[in-house]
C-alpha cells in the first residue's frame, strides 16, 4: 500500500469519456538503489518527497500535467538555466511540465514547513522572482489536482 494509491484509484475511475484526448498513466515505479543510480548519473538529488514518488510511479502522464523523470528533470532544468539565465534560483527543481506550453511546476528547495516543499508555479511568460508558491507538500498538491479533476487549483 502507497501513501499515492489515491492517484491510481483516480486514474483507474477516470471514465474514457472525460479523458478528453488525453493520457493518463503511471509508470513502474523505481526501488531506492535504481533512484539513486539515476541520481548519481544525473548529478543531482531528488527531494524525499518526489523519491516516495518514484518508488509508487517513475513519472506519470496526468492529463495536461507530466511528472518528469530524474534525465527528464535534468533537462527541463537545463532549458530553464539557459532561457532565465541571469534571474535563474539555484533552489528551483521543476518536477513537472504543462504540455504543449513553457510551464513547469517546481519545488522551492529553500522553503519548506511541515507538509514539506513550497511547490511553485512556474508561468512562463513570468521571470522566476514572480513565480508564486501554490502550496507546501508534493502529495497535497497531488491531492488537491485530484480533487480539482486535474485542472490547477491555484489561478
Amino acid at each position: 500500500m502507497s501513501e499515492f494509491d489515491f492517484l491510481r484509484k483516480y486514474i483507474d475511475d477516470l471514465p474514457d469519456s472525460e479523458k478528453y484526448g488525453y493520457e493518463y498513466a503511471l509508470r513502474l515505479g523505481k526501488d531506492e538503489s535504481e533512484i539513486t543510480a539515476l541520481e548519481t548519473k544525473a548529478g543531482i538529488e531528488v527531494p524525499d518527497e518526489l523519491r516516495e514518488f518514484y518508488k509508487f510511479s517513475y513519472g506519470a502522464d496526468l492529463g495536461d500535467y507530466k511528472l518528469l523523470t530524474i534525465p527528464e528533470i535534468l533537462e527541463r532544468l537545463s532549458e530553464l538555466r539557459e532561457i532565465y539565465s541571469d534571474s535563474w534560483r539555484d533552489s528551483i527543481l521543476p518536477f513537472a511540465c504543462v504540455i504543449d506550453t513553457g510551464d513547469s511546476i517546481a519545488f522551492d528547495l529553500g522553503q519548506s514547513n511541515t507538509d514539506g516543499l513550497l511547490i511553485l508555479d512556474c508561468f512562463h511568460e513570468f521571470p522566476p522572482e514572480q513565480w508564486e508558491g501554490i502550496c507546501y507538500g508534493f502529495r497535497n498538491w497531488l491531492i488537491q489536482m485530484v480533487k480539482n479533476e486535474m485542472e490547477p487549483f491555484w489561478l
